[in-house]
């Protein structure tokens, strides 16, 4: 057994847990040409996840740390947050703990005392592979200045690594290295001008990682979708409500018309029907369509554009309630009092 595996077995046996590379050169009676060398083989056996060291140039494993690995979230001041995957209870890390920690990388985190502050001890994966900003030009090389502060860092964009980008434009870097709290990357893509509104609604779109496009499979199926008309079948066990006058509620310029109304009162009751398009008859579970709907969670709105949770046969076509035609839907229907109940 080489002498940096017989250093690591001393950790796992607990001897050397928690100690400085001078503390285990005094245990060994090493001398100070030794002591480097021990060093050198704590550092190597970081470097290959055996060992982990804290600020205080502490070596030990994560259980003898007590470390606990979780989300980090970080601020724009320097400090963060590590919520663990254990459920136990939220972790302040100082600006000096925060090490190299991204916003949103997962990291092995240990508690420093008794109360809530902590420490990291390393990045298990980082949280992103691009980061949106700003491009700064300095001379050949540059920065990227996110737009999200949480991240702290800005981006290194070495010489010939700006692919045009000009001084000023909002960008995508894409992450080639890490250097301490230092992102290396490359321009991957120039969106426009800061200030643009199209240069900054696609900065969020990037930023998101917002789906623009569904692939062609879920497109087709929803066009099949809204091609089949509805039958007896569809109907059965259903409550025609045709003859009932229903308000939908959204806006003259809506893009959907997802939910509607109905009200009237016969001697001091009211019934009130509050409908709902009935997606579910055409999104069935585990499809493909429920599958694009479940990655994209919501519908997401701008100023002059919507990003649709289903493809527009769906929610702008056979699952909007258009006057005069039929639909499906599902309505939950209340007898109210005058008092309200």
């Amino acid at each position: 057994m080489n002498a940096k595996y017989a250093l690591l077995g001393k950790f796992k046996d607990g001897s050397f847990a928690l100690c400085t590379d001078e503390e285990i050169a005094k245990l060994l009676r090493l001398g100070r040409r030794e002591r480097f060398a021990v060093r050198d083989m704590l550092l190597a056996l970081c470097r290959e996840g055996e060992l982990l060291s804290d600020s205080r140039s502490r070596f030990g494993t994560a259980a003898q740390f007590g470390a606990v690995s979780g989300e980090f979230s970080g601020n724009e001041r320097g400090f963060g947050f590590v919520l663990p995957d254990d459920g136990s209870a939220e972790m302040f890390i100082p600006p000096r703990a925060v090490k190299d920690a991204l916003h949103g990388d997962t990291v092995l985190a240990f508690r420093t005392g008794s109360g809530d502050e902590g420490e990291i001890l390393a990045v298990l994966s980082r949280g992103r592979r691009t980061v949106v900003g700003v491009y700064r030009r300095e001379k050949q090389a540059g920065y990227l200045v996110p737009d999200d502060r949480r991240l702290c860092a800005e981006v290194y964009i070495p010489a010939g690594k700006n692919n045009g980008c000009k001084n000023g434009s909002k960008a995508v870097a894409a992450i080639l290295s890490y250097k301490g709290r230092t992102p290396v990357g490359e321009i991957q893509e120039t969106l426009g001008a800061q200030g643009d509104l199209f240069a900054e609604e696609l900065s969020v779109l990037r930023a998101h990682g917002l789906r623009e496009e569904f692939p062609a499979e879920a497109e087709a199926e929803a066009r099949r979708q809204e091609a089949r008309p509805i039958s007896k079948r569809d109907l059965l066990g259903r409550e025609d409500l045709r003859e009932e006058l229903i308000v939908t509620v959204d806006g003259e310029d809506t893009r959907d018309i997802d939910d509607a109304i109905s009200v009237r009162e016969e001697k001091g009751t009211f019934f009130l029907g509050v409908h709902i398009a009935d997606v579910s008859h055409y999104v069935a579970r585990g499809s493909l369509l429920d599958g694009e709907a479940y990655a994209r969670g919501t519908s997401v709105y701008f100023p002059d554009l919507v990003l649709p949770m289903l493809p527009k046969a769906l929610s702008n076509g056979i699952c909007s309630l258009n006057e005069g035609v039929d639909r499906l839907a599902l309505s939950c229907l209340m007898d109210i009092n005058e008092k309200g109940e």
